[in-house]
């Protein structure tokens, strides 16, 4: 009688029983119809392509013109020339490129451009007023209005790198926007 008793007070045996399963009640959330996912809109990435184009297509074309050029070369009056005309006008594209782009849909979209803009024109301006000068010089007076245009061309877009550093990376429509804007890669 005392084991039966023992038994059928909790804890007796040693061992506890477990406790009841408890009772979940799911309910379904309310029927949404799905949607297809966003896709951005194609204004938006036209105007991302085209500034991509811009700041990118600089640095593709000046990288091919070194490329392509001697690899050693003796610097002339008629070299420097030439160079200091290929860099204005390359930066002049650029700069004619950015200019022709309306408003940008995105809200950090109008000062990364005037951020290039400035530069690019900063560096076509240098290379350009250093070509008329080596041109005007007499003699060897053309080499230090070359040497610092040059200098002056190249530190202008030095830091003219990324164009999507300038956005809101946060931003989701941008993010989105700037995953199918093929011209913002950087192999582009």
């Amino acid at each position: 009688m005392v084991a039966s008793v023992c038994v059928l007070a909790a804890g007796c045996t040693g061992s506890e029983q477990p406790p009841p399963p408890a009772t979940v009640t799911v309910t379904s959330p309310p029927s949404v119809p799905l949607t297809a996912p966003l896709k951005p809109d194609a204004s938006a990435v036209a105007w991302l392509d085209s500034y991509c184009g811009a700041v990118h297509g600089y640095r593709l074309a000046n990288n091919e013109r070194l490329q392509n050029g001697p690899t050693e070369q003796v610097v002339t009056k008629g070299s420097a020339s030439k160079e200091l005309g290929e860099m204005a006008d390359l930066a002049g594209k650029t700069v004619t490129e950015l200019t022709a782009l309306p408003p940008s849909p995105f809200k950090d979209g109008d000062k990364a451009k005037q951020f290039f803009l400035e530069r690019f024109t900063a560096s076509r301006d240098a290379a350009a007023e250093g070509k008329r000068k080596v041109d005007a010089a007499k003699g060897n007076a053309w080499m230090d209005p070359s040497s610092k245009a040059f200098n002056d061309a190249q530190d202008a877009v030095k830091d003219a790198l990324d164009p999507l550093a300038q956005f809101d990376s946060n931003d989701p429509v941008f993010g989105m926007t700037a995953s199918v804007a093929e011209k913002c890669r950087p192999g582009s």
